[in-house]
């Protein structure tokens, strides 16, 4: 059996087309509207809206060849230190359950995800995508909300792009600026 180290790994999601590189093919960009949700969010933790700008700038949603990656950071406080941004880095490969169906959020849609009506605050906070999977009761759906997004549909479309390239030639690198 292959040690998963050496890009020979029997999960073939595992794997890049480089051993000794993981292509990204699209950088998301973060809409500005996301700033306002930070400081909605502030409410809660008004340390938030003083780190508006780092903790947008920390925030990213890339898809690379053989997975999704995305942060959205907040914010730590404790007694002895002060305030600091804490990353909340998570990577979805391509293979699991959840990555099996992407689309853009919409009023209670995909169904069985959300239920919200207003999933992306009315368009005040940017666009939003939902990864889910594949059930036929509610409950047994994983699913979550990728939100702050400049645009939603060009998201999908460079994960369903790289979804369909398994094992082959990672597709044309696309990059959103800031």
């Amino acid at each position: 059996m292959s040690a998963p180290h050496n890009n020979n790994s029997t999960r073939a999601a595992l794997n890049t087309a480089d051993p000794n590189n993981i292509h990204i093919v699209h950088r998301a960009q973060i809409s500005e509207k996301w700033k306002t949700m930070i400081c909605w969010m502030g409410f809660s933790n008004p340390s938030l809206c003083c780190k508006k700008e780092e903790v947008w700038q920390s925030t990213y949603l890339q898809v690379h060849e053989n997975r999704i990656e995305y942060n959205y950071p907040g914010i730590g406080c404790n007694v002895i230190k002060c305030c600091k941004i804490q990353d909340n880095v998570r990577v979805h490969y391509f293979d699991k359950a959840i990555m099996k169906n992407v689309d853009k959020a919409g009023p209670c849609t995909p169904f069985c995800t959300h239920n919200t009506c207003f999933p992306d605050c009315c368009g005040m906070c940017g666009e939003s995508v939902v990864i889910h999977s594949t059930g036929l009761m509610c409950c047994c759906k994983h699913w979550e909300m990728l939100t702050g997004l400049e645009s939603a549909d060009a998201v999908v479309s460079a994960i369903e792009a790289a979804k369909s390239h398994k094992g082959g030639p990672p597709p044309t690198v696309t990059m959103s600026h800031t």
